[in-house]
Formats: structure tokens, C-alpha cells, sequence
């Protein structure tokens, strides 16, 4: 039974402990349900990548859990609001709220198990936006890029053409002989240099040297080519072996994405994007909250409504609720809107929006 593992320092009323329990019984599984969902999709798009050459073998498990806790993260807002309506449902069409009720008990109780649940929710959500997520994001996009950039220069992948993401290079392999490639072909171009290199070679292999974060492609007995498209200037040159670095490491434009920004990094920074990124990653906790609060109200039904009657309505609330804040957090970003405004004024219109629910319920009692 979940309850046996619920042991809370304090005396709470069974009332509020059963809720509790149901609450969470319900969010565990609706979650579960709903992660398992897009973990199968990004497992499957993982394996195409892994089918098309595009990643290396090692790569797909940890690319899956990183993007999977990225998606929990921003997610459990919406987990918990469905959680909480069809948990509250249930009881509504049990007769179990209306027992209550008829106990003295207001319909405003209900929000004691929500913040039981929330609060805890809410803190573990608030340090996973703050701190874990920017790290699992930036990890993942370092994996991503060794990731690709491993696979585009296999050499052991006979007969196919890989490239790099940009275009700036492309290897092919006619044969393959353990880590030994043979018939190499292998181009390279430099704009800011104005240069073109094409190599060919009898055999190449390729090491990673991590002091250096490069790959290396080691080619044997071959010939090189340097120009430039249009121009009369073409060198070539034969060789007995030669070596060509390949920069493995994600450049530094790219680390300083705000996404993936310490809290401190964010606080100390004061541009409209630091600013932008630190109200969402705010906003969460704040609308996991208002999310459990809004379901209060909008969970009561009739014993006659469907079992997801309420479910179909908190979709579209959230949805509306969702699509407002990435309007504000992106005017942010974009310095059209002042940092003080922000997104707050979406959470503003929400409480109202439930004070305004609970109220109509006050005044019309089921």
C-alpha cells in the first residue's frame, strides 16, 4: 500500500492523509504512463540515428535519460494538474467529496492534501529547473556533438558517405578491415581560408586525444589536394603518412547558451535573455502549485459525467495557461517586455482564475 510508505513527522488527520495518498497514487501513475509514452518515441528516434550512421552505440542511453529528465522536469506541472482531476473526480463520483461535505467539511479542505503533495513537489521541481536541468542539458548536447561527430568519421562503415552536421567535411571508406579503413576518400573545406583539401589514401584509422579533445585521422600512403573552387592555385602532394586533427570540442558560442546558464551565471548576468530564462525556470514550481489549486474546483462532476470529462477541460486550461507564459518569457527574452512584468501576470490571471472557480462553487454547493 502506498500509505505505509508515507510517514510524515507530524500528526495529520486521516482525511487528509487518505487524499494525500490518492493524490499520489494517481500522479505515479498518470507520470509513469505518460514517460514510459515518450520514452519509447525518443528511444525509437534514437535508433533511427543509430541506423542511419548519424550516432555511435554508447550514446543512445545517455542521450535518453538526459532528454527524458529534461521532459519530466518541464512536464510535472501538467502531470500533476491531470493527476489531481482524475483522482478528485474519482471521488466526486463516488460520493466521497459529497460525504464530506456533509461532514462539515468544506470543499476548501481539499486544498490541505494538494499542498501536502505540492509543496515537497514544488521545492524539488524549483532545485531540477535551477540547477540539475541546465547540467543534464549541457551534457546532452556535448554527447549529442561527440555523438555525431564519432559516427560522421567511422571509419569502419564500408561504402557510405559521412558527413559532418555542417557540411565541412565528408569521409568515405571503400573497405574496412577492423579499425582500418581502406580506399579512403576524405574532404575538407576552410571559408574563412578560402581552402579546399581533398585526401586520398591506401588505408586511415582514427583515435580521439582527449588532452587535446581532436580527432585524429591517420592516412597512409596517399595524396593530398589543396585549392579553392575557380581558382588556378591547386597544390598536391604525396605521402607516406599523414595526420589531420578534427576539433571535438563544442565551442564556447555554444556553452554560453542561456539555457544552460548556472543560477549564478544567470543572477549575474543582465541581459533580457538571462532574464527571460530565470523567470521560466521560476515559473515552474509556481505553476505546479497553481495547477494542483486550479484542479480543486475544477475536478467536481456529477456521478453521471464520463470519467474524463473534467481531464478534456484542465487540458485545454493548461494548454492556454502553457502557450501564455512562452509568449511572455519570449517577450522577455526578446527585450520587448520589461523584467519586471515577465511572465508573472500569467500566474497573476490564473489565481484569479481559480479564485474565481472557487467562488462559483462556494456559491452553488453540489
Amino acid at each position: 500500500m502506498l500509505s505505509n510508505f508515507i510517514k510524515l513527522p507530524w500528526r495529520v488527520p486521516v482525511l487528509d492523509r487518505y487524499l494525500a495518498v490518492e493524490l499520489a497514487r494517481a500522479g505515479v501513475a498518470v507520470t509513469v504512463a505518460l514517460l514510459l509514452l515518450i520514452a519509447g518515441k525518443l528511444l525509437m528516434q534514437q535508433l533511427g540515428y543509430l541506423a542511419e550512421g548519424k550516432f555511435s552505440g554508447g550514446i543512445v542511453t545517455a542521450l535518453l535519460f538526459n532528454k527524458l529528465s529534461a521532459y519530466f522536469v518541464q512536464l510535472l506541472p501538467f502531470l500533476m494538474l491531470l493527476s489531481a482531476v482524475l483522482a478528485l473526480g474519482r471521488l466526486h463520483r463516488d460520493g466521497e467529496v459529497a460525504a464530506m461535505r456533509a461532514c462539515g467539511r468544506s470543499e476548501l479542505r481539499l486544498l490541505v492534501p494538494m499542498a501536502m503533495l505540492g509543496l515537497p513537489l514544488a521545492m524539488v521541481l524549483g532545485i531540477m529547473s535551477l540547477y540539475v536541468t541546465p547540467q543534464l542539458s549541457l551534457e546532452a548536447e556535448l554527447a549529442h556533438h561527440r555523438a555525431r561527430l564519432e559516427a560522421g568519421l567511422d571509419v569502419t562503415q564500408p561504402g557510405r558517405f559521412m558527413q559532418a552536421r555542417d557540411g565541412r567535411w565528408a569521409l568515405y571508406t571503400g573497405e574496412a578491415s577492423g579499425a582500418v579503413a581502406e580506399e579512403v576518400f576524405f574532404a575538407i573545406y576552410h571559408p574563412q581560408a578560402r581552402q579546399v583539401h581533398v585526401e586520398t589514401a591506401a588505408r586511415a584509422s582514427k583515435h580521439l586525444d582527449e588532452a587535446r579533445a581532436t580527432y585524429v585521422l591517420n592516412f597512409e600512403q596517399g595524396r593530398r589536394y589543396s585549392g579553392w573552387p575557380g581558382s588556378t592555385d591547386l597544390r598536391t602532394m604525396e605521402f607516406e603518412r599523414h595526420s589531420l586533427r578534427i576539433d571535438a570540442a563544442v565551442s564556447e558560442q555554444a556553452r554560453q547558451r542561456v539555457r544552460y546558464m548556472t543560477l549564478a551565471q544567470l543572477l549575474a548576468s543582465d541581459s533580457a535573455a538571462a532574464n527571460g530564462e530565470l523567470q521560466w525556470r521560476l515559473s515552474l514550481p509556481v505553476s505546479l502549485l497553481l495547477l494542483l489549486a486550479l484542479a480543486v474546483p475544477l475536478a467536481r462532476s456529477s456521478v453521471r459525467e464520463g470519467k474524463y470529462a473534467r481531464a478534456v477541460g484542465a487540458i485545454l486550461i493548461y494548454l492556454v495557461y502553457a502557450q501564455l507564459q512562452l509568449l511572455a518569457v519570449s517577450q522577455v527574452r526578446g527585450g520587448s517586455w520589461p523584467a519586471w512584468a515577465g511572465v508573472w501576470w500569467v500566474h497573476g490571471l490564473m489565481a484569479l482564475g481559480i479564485a474565481a472557480l472557487f467562488w462559483r462553487n462556494l456559491q452553488r454547493p453540489a
